[in-house]
Parts: C-alpha cells; structure tokens; sequence
C-alpha cells in the first residue's frame, strides 16, 4: 500500500513536471530560444576543430591544468593568469577527461551566454526584443571564434552577464532578495574566472550612482549582495595570503601599469576600438545601431529630468545598456597596454540588444496592413546581418585553425622521444610545456656571441626554432655555422612549402 501511495507521489510528480515543460515550449518565443540553442551549438561543432593547436594563452591555462592534476612542469604559467579556469581543469583531468571535453565546456559558457541575452533583453523590453539580440549573439563572429578557444573570454562574459540580470531582478525589479545573493555569488565566481568581470560590477555602481547618487549605499539588500560576493571568494583570499602574502595578489599584479606598461593605451586606442566596430557589426546592424543609438539620446536630452526621477522605465534600461558598451570600451581603451578585438567582447550583447529593441519596435509603430511588410523586412534585416556574421566567422576559424600546429607537433614528439627531465629551449614556451610535459624556457640573451656561453652555463638538451614564436634573426643560421653543437633530429613542415616551419634540434655533449 505505501509502496502504491509513494509510486502515484512520484507519478504525479513527474506529470507535473513533464506538463510545466509542455507548458513552456508552448509559449513560441521559449520555443524559439530553444531552437537558436540548439543551432548554436551545433553551429560551433560545424565551425570548430576540437583538436586545432592551441595558442599562447590557452596553453598557459591548460599547462596549470596539467600541473596541478599530475604534478607536469608549469613553466611558462603566468602569475597574472586568474586561477579558477584551470583547477576546474585539473578536477576534469584527474577523473579522466582532456582537451575535447573543455572545448564543450566552452561552448556550454557560450549558449548560457545566449540563453542570458535573451533573458535581459525579455525583461528590459520584450521577449521579442530578446530572441532577436539572441539570435544575434549566437551568429556574432567574436563569438563563434571565441567558443572554440580555451579560454576564459567565453564563461566571463556569460557569467558577468548572468550577474547582471540577477541583480536587476533582485533590485530593480523587487523580485526578492535570493537574485540579489545570487548575483553576488555569481560576480564572485566570475571575477575568480576573469578579474575584468569586475568591470559588470562597476557597471552596477555606475547605474546606481547616476540613478539614486549615494543613497543605494543605505540599502541592506545591496550589502548582503556584496557580503555573498565576498564569501565566494574567501577560499581565494585565503589561499592567495598564504601563498603570495597578499589576498589580492593576483589581481593586483594584473591591473594596467602595475606589472605591465606602456603600448598604445590612451585617446588612440579607445577611438581604434570605436574605428574597426563598423566591420565588426556589419554595414546593414551598424545603420540599425546608430539609428537606435541615436533616438536614445534625443530621448535622453529632451527628457533628462524624467530620466533621473526613474518616471522613463525604457530610458533608464537603455541608459544602463549604454553604459554597459561603454565602459569596456573606456577601460581596454584608455587603460590597457595591448589592442585586441575580443577584450571588449563585453560590449558586445547590449550594442546587440540596443538594436534588437529598435527593430522590434517598428511594427508596433505602424498601421495593421503594413505590419506584415515591416515584419518581412526586418527579418530579411536581421538575417542578412546574421549571415554576415557567420561569413566573417567562419573565415576567421579558417584562417587561424591550424596556426601553431607545428608547435603542438613539436611538442607531442619531444612527449614521446625524450625523457621526462630534459630541458627544452623554445620560445613558445607554454604551448611546448603543455604538450611536451617538459620544462620550457627561452634562450635568455639577445646577442650571439654570448650564446655559448650562456649555454654551457644552464646545459640544455633541445633547441627548438619555428616561425610561430619567432627567435633572435642569427639564431635561426646558427646551428648551421655550429654543427658540432646542434644536431637536426626532427623537421616539421608543410606540403608544398620549402622552408620549414619548425625544427628541434639536440645540444651535441661536450659542446
């Protein structure tokens, strides 16, 4: 008899269940999130190879990976690396997955990220609104190149983004404090992935600042917000003091002219980033953007006092949106040292939703016989944008799939001919680390008559020379003028090619 109640509980639980979700896909635009997931996806799998070589970066994520599961050599990891990314790794390693599975991890981070999109768009504005910015997102190129690297580009978007709708539920919304813990848990976790995603905190600061000058500082709710922030990150803390004697030390050797200057960063840089945006959104969204862009600040102007007694719902989101492109542009602009298209990623989604509102508002602005045509037109729009952006994708995953595949192939040979103690000279050191699991580094003089020298003094075994991580010009003539010191014991290259692309070459003994 109890054994009857409990199966007809779980039936009807399971019912209940499989109905709420029958339910929910009934609604056309969940429906059509779904779907774009599912193209997404399998529009990344198309695109991506997940075997490519890896590059400088993702190397030096996947090496650490590597050395805290099994104890390999690290050399080449940078200090300034957040560190979240690859213990998750090591924890995936140990029980056995590798690189393909962390690819799809990846691309997990990239669908929440499209998932997210949708979500803010549906409630700053219209669920409308948020399937097309979401549709945008999942075709974007920066994206679809960015979801096949190792990188943190992908969760620390997804992850600040997510923050961001938590805490507009939570606080602007008034849907309860919960959101607002969750965002502070989520902002935590992100900036552990990323520290830039502190730049969605500012984001925060910024609105509210504008919006309500100190008094949010009076909030309880925002505190607690901070307080789960600050408890995500406690173990961090903690194991940063007892390793580097400073809680933060990570993050602070990372921030601009801390451990790092110079470069172009400045008025220069933040007009290069507005200067290429054209060919990053395509002629026919950037028309739609600017127009978008521009009737939100007419709107702001005539109507600014409205605007800052919160009576203009519409205008405070969008003045929230733009601030939120904005503001990366200002910090990897004005502050950082190198230029880079990804670094502002972050700007990417509400430049995307700035323009998903204004084209799902035009058939709301016309009569009811016109509103098929403006309908037709602004799909044709959105999907011509939208195969732009899988053409400009697309061209840049091919051209750069197979760059530095000599230095994987280098690295897997010295793997299985050499023994696990040798040294190895390469200037790419983490990808050589990460493939080899042999300690790495590079020749440390500039000059080569003191090249031997220096040589006799560290005693090395291999010399690896590729046109990937270029050397000192003499280097690469050099083993040539010295065949009593360096032997070509492998030679990588490509058909049809004369020239190789990368050789290794082992020190003679007694050299």
């Amino acid at each position: 008899m109890e054994e009857a109640i409990h199966q007809n509980v779980f039936e009807k639980y399971v019912c209940n269940k499989k109905n709420l979700v029958i339910e929910w896909i009934k609604d056309p635009y969940n429906l059509g999130l779904v779907l774009i997931v599912l193209f997404a996806v399998l529009l990344r799998l198309y695109l991506n190879d997940l075997g490519q070589p890896l590059w400088w970066d993702e190397a030096e994520y996947m090496l650490q990976a590597k050395h805290l599961a099994f104890g390999t050599p690290n050399s080449g990891w940078n200090i300034v690396r957040p560190v979240l990314f690859p213990m998750i790794c090591s924890f995936f390693y140990r029980i056995g997955f590798g690189e393909s599975f962390f690819r799809f991890f990846i691309i997990g981070f990239s669908s929440l990220g499209i998932v997210v999109t949708y979500l803010i768009g549906k409630r700053l504005f219209n669920a409308k609104t948020g399937i097309i910015a979401g549709f945008l997102v999942s075709v974007f190129y920066l994206d679809l190149f960015m979801s096949g690297r190792l990188l943190i580009d992908m969760p620390s978007l997804s992850l600040g983004m997510l923050g961001v709708f938590l805490f507009w539920n939570g606080y602007i919304e008034r849907m309860g404090s919960k959101w607002l813990i969750w965002s502070g848990i989520v902002l935590g976790v992100g900036i552990m992935f990323r520290y830039t995603i502190g730049l969605f905190v500012i984001l925060i600061l910024a609105y509210l600042i504008v919006t309500e000058k100190l008094g949010f500082l009076k909030n309880k709710r925002l505190w607690i917000t901070a307080l789960a922030g600050f408890v995500v990150m406690l173990p961090y803390f903690i194991w940063s003091t007892l390793k580097y004697g400073n809680p933060v030390h990570r993050m602070w050797v990372s921030l601009p002219g801390v451990e790092y200057s110079g470069g172009n960063q400045g008025l220069g840089q933040f007009l290069m980033y507005l200067k290429v945006l054209p060919g990053q959104l395509g002629t026919v969204f950037l028309v739609v953007f600017i127009i978008a862009l521009a009737l939100f600040l007419f709107k702001l102007i005539i109507g600014f006092d409205l605007f800052l007694k919160g009576k203009e719902k519409v205008l405070n989101r969008q003045f929230f949106l733009f601030l939120w492109v904005l503001i990366p542009l200002m910090y990897f602009g004005f502050s950082f040292w190198i230029f880079e298209p990804r670094y502002v990623l972050y700007s990417f989604p509400p430049i995307f939703l700035f323009g998903a509102g204004f084209l799902s508002g035009l058939s709301d602005k016309v009569k009811a016989n016109q509103k098929i045509i403006v309908v037709l037109i602004v799909v044709i729009l959105i999907v011509f944008s939208g195969y732009s952006q899988f053409k400009m994708g697309k061209s840049l995953i091919d051209s750069k799939k197979d760059s530095y595949l000599e230095l994987k192939q280098v690295g897997l040979w010295l793997k299985e001919n050499t023994e696990k103690d040798v040294i190895v000279l390469n200037n790419g050191v983490p990808q050589n680390t990460y493939y080899s699991e042999r300690e790495t580094s590079t020749v440390g003089t500039d000059y080569e008559e003191e090249f031997l020298d220096e040589m006799r003094e560290r005693k090395p075994d291999y010399l690896v020379l590729s046109i990937w991580e270029r050397s000192q010009p003499w280097l690469y003539s050099y083993p040539q003028n010295h065949p009593e010191m360096l032997k070509p014991v492998m030679v990588f290259g490509r058909e049809g090619e004369q020239m190789p692309r990368a050789v290794i070459y082992k020190f003679e003994e007694n050299f």
